[in-house]
């Protein structure tokens, strides 16, 4: 796309996210472009160093952002969100593999504390950020299917900035990611600088940064 004349007496690196132990052969002319390559956790990192014929180095991403300066109250009504309720978070691109985000493993989790406490489902919302509906319509579908039976779950489908995705995160109470597979998980981390609690699938690239010290995995 860029030309030879791009990366011509340069010393070039890539920076490559991916987000399952095996990265694909059809991906491999990729290499021909760098001289090594950078990855967001070591998870990511060791699937690349079986097959990558240059050096593979970890170079985590470093969050640091402007927290929102609005009150909890002054998000949650900008967003739309119920102000009195204690709110879990989690969110995902349809445009991403659903199965390896697995909201459904988040609204199940939720719908079986609903079942076990009344208090709970008194005082607690789920809300499901979801992004690219267009051209994903049969699994939005399916996600607003699968939290018929809870009807004060709250689905998300506006693009918001990356300044409102913090507000976002800042408006809730707890970070929910039942994943498959993470290269790095962004939204856990960025909800970890904000303080936010998170509960996490403890394993892949999640496993290297949220401990039972400082999360839930």
């Amino acid at each position: 796309h860029h030309g030879r004349e791009f990366r011509t007496g340069k010393y070039n690196i890539g920076y490559f996210a991916w987000e399952t132990p095996e990265f694909p052969d059809a991906w491999m002319p990729s290499f021909d472009f760098y001289d090594e390559i950078w990855c967001p956790s070591d998870f990511t990192a060791a699937a690349l160093r079986e097959k990558s014929p240059l050096p593979v180095l970890t170079m985590p991403h470093a969050i640091a952002f402007a927290r929102p300066t609005e009150s909890t109250a002054a998000l949650r009504e900008r967003l739309g969100l119920p102000i009195d309720r204690f709110l879990f978070l989690t969110l995902f691109d349809l445009n991403s593999y659903a199965e390896r985000k697995n909201p459904r493993g988040a609204i199940e989790a939720f719908r079986q504390a609903v079942l076990a406490s009344e208090t709970f489902a008194k005082q607690a919302t789920l809300v499901v950020k979801v992004q690219n509906v267009a051209g994903n319509e049969a699994d939005f579908a399916a996600l607003q299917a699968g939290v018929r039976d809870l009807p004060d779950t709250v689905l998300l489908t506006e693009t918001l900035s990356r300044a409102d995705v913090y507000a976002l995160e800042a408006a809730c109470d707890c970070f929910v990611s039942l994943h498959r597979s993470e290269g790095f998980g962004l939204a856990v981390a960025e909800c970890m600088y904000l303080g936010k609690p998170v509960i996490v699938t403890d394993w892949s690239a999640t496993a290297e940064y949220v401990t039972a010290e400082n999360g839930c995995p």
